[in-house]
């Protein structure tokens, strides 16, 4: 295990994660090099992140910075029609998931298809801890 670790380590020594709003984050950090992942609030849940956080035109504005980012763009989000025309395009990659942050009294989480956007294609498949 603590091998696993090291190559995760290693892998990520490089990663910056920052707490900024995300306009002066991809304005900041963007070059050939970087690597974008965005996981934006979803569609019709952005009061759930408090009070003028994001709002529905934040997904049009972020969507704009990414068409013209320099980097690669990884974006995430629930399928939906609106997220299917701002990045009409790009490599999109469906996968089933289910709703993490649904509340219950013990009833199984409901499933839903998860849509992975690139602007990019990406060369092959691999985990955290492949060398």
């Amino acid at each position: 295990m603590l091998l696993k670790g090291w190559t995760a380590l290693q892998r990520l020594r490089n990663v910056c994660v920052e707490n900024l709003p995300y306009a002066e984050c991809i304005k900041r950090y963007d070059s050939e090099t970087t690597l974008f992942y965005c996981d934006p609030p979803y569609v019709d849940t952005e009061h759930y992140y408090g009070k003028d956080s994001f709002s529905q035109d934040d997904h049009y504005k972020l969507a704009g910075l990414l068409h013209g980012a320099k980097g690669k763009v990884m974006i995430t989000h629930y399928r939906n029609g609106l997220y299917d025309e701002l990045y009409k395009g790009w490599h999109r990659y469906e996968y089933q998931s289910f709703k993490g942050s649904h509340k219950s009294n013990g009833e199984k989480k409901p499933e839903t298809l998860e849509i992975l956007y690139c602007n990019f294609k990406p060369s092959r498949q691999r985990s955290l801890f492949d060398g």
